[in-house]
């Protein structure tokens, strides 16, 4: 399930078709307007068992009331472990006041950094994982490297990295 907050229906069909990687065919569906935290509930609610959900993005949830916002993290948390799923939340840089409640939900955080040296330079991908539970965190970022023609390949880890 890829419920969209930002984007319509379409665009974010587009996008997974146009990708060139194997996506299956997911049920795409579009949250917003006056009511975005009840909407995606009601979603949720009717996840399947060993469901992948991804929440794209989190930046219009997160601006909601507090203590909805609250109680939305703990429905999506229940209903993914009661279903066996994986939940992805697409959280776009920092510019809500209610993303610390969204990290402290989290299991796992990844921050992703692309640094561009100027024109004539290739651009630097890196990962961080700050937050994954249960376990330790990695203490530096991980280098990624794609393949030359990014719709066709997976994101590779560098030689010798975890």
């Amino acid at each position: 399930l890829y419920i969209s907050t930002l984007q319509p229906r379409g665009a974010v069909r587009q996008s997974i078709d146009t990708t060139g990687l194997p996506t299956g065919n997911p049920t795409i569906r579009e949250v917003g307007g006056e009511t975005p935290i009840e909407d995606a509930t009601e979603l949720i609610e009717k996840l399947p068992n060993a469901a992948n959900l991804i929440i794209d993005g989190t930046d219009p949830l997160e601006q909601q009331d507090r203590s909805t916002y609250l109680s939305f993290l703990g429905t999506l948390k229940e209903r993914l472990v009661d279903t066996d799923s994986i939940g992805l939340l697409h959280c776009l840089g920092d510019s809500s006041h209610r993303r610390t409640a969204t990290l402290r939900a989290a299991d796992i955080v990844l921050e992703f950094e692309t640094i561009r040296p100027g024109i004539e330079g290739d651009a630097a991908h890196y990962v961080t994982i700050p937050k994954y539970r249960p376990a330790d965190t990695a203490t530096e970022p991980v280098t990624l490297t794609f393949a030359t023609d990014s719709r066709t390949g997976p994101i590779e880890s560098p030689t010798g990295s975890n």
